[in-house]
């Protein structure tokens, strides 16, 4: 591939993220949207006519097309696995909105058949990429800080009760490994990580306050990250 050619895109699912999913690839000189896939005809309908992409429901004749470099998996967290795997199977790099998927087994095999096929795998953990964050990173790595011995991260966002009601998988875990930490927190998580480094182990506690899910909607951790450093 030259300089000059666009990378092709297709995405699966048309759920509320996908929007974000196209719009950015519409934006992108280099970037071209050519397919988009849902179990609804009329969302998939819907989504191509305002993405002036080509639309169908069947995941396997999509990615059987030769003008698909990248596929965006854009179904709920739970689901994230299968689309994946059978983008890997036809050679296609893969892009996963985070979560990668809602277990750990799910997750390895994700990453082990994309290792296989020798196909890229992404996660969406676009934060990372904000220009503050950018500097405090920079700042960190290059000693400007002093050694971190300690690092926090607190989020007090709050969804109602709509929100999870608004689709049957959210705030479940099967369908959303949880909700509060792996949903919502889960981008401030990743840049606690990427700035105190790999977590050595975990005290914490997660509970059901003031919502009716499954899942947690209050959360609470102590870590101790590699380094030696703490965290909460």
């Amino acid at each position: 591939m030259s300089k000059n050619d666009k990378i092709r895109f297709a995405i699966v699912g048309m759920g509320a993220i996908a929007d974000f999913h196209a719009k950015s690839i519409l934006g992108l000189e280099r970037a071209r949207l050519v397919a988009v896939c849902s179990r609804s005809e009329e969302k998939a309908r819907a989504a191509a006519k305002k993405y002036g992409a080509d639309w169908t429901t069947d995941l396997e004749k999509m990615l059987r097309r030769d003008d698909i470099d990248v596929v965006n998996i854009c179904t709920a967290s739970g689901m994230h696995l299968e689309p994946a795997l059978a983008a890997a199977r036809a050679g296609k790099h893969v892009i996963v909105e985070k979560p990668l998927d809602v277990t750990m087994e799910r997750v390895d095999e994700m990453i082990t058949a994309c290792e296989n096929t020798g196909v890229k795998l992404a996660c969406i953990f676009q934060n990372r990429f904000n220009p503050d964050f950018i500097k405090l990173k920079k700042a960190v790595d290059d000693g400007k800080l002093g050694k971190p011995v300690a690092g926090s991260a607190y989020i007090k966002w709050f969804r109602p009760q709509s929100y999870y009601d608004a689709n049957d998988w959210r705030g479940t875990l099967r369908g959303d490994g949880g909700a509060a930490l792996i949903n919502q927190s889960i981008h401030t998580i990743d840049l606690l990580q990427c700035v105190m480094g790999p977590v050595r182990s975990v005290f914490g506690k997660t509970a059901v306050r003031t919502h009716d899910i499954e899942g947690e909607d209050l959360g609470l951790a102590i870590l101790q990250f590699a380094s030696g450093a703490l965290g909460l």
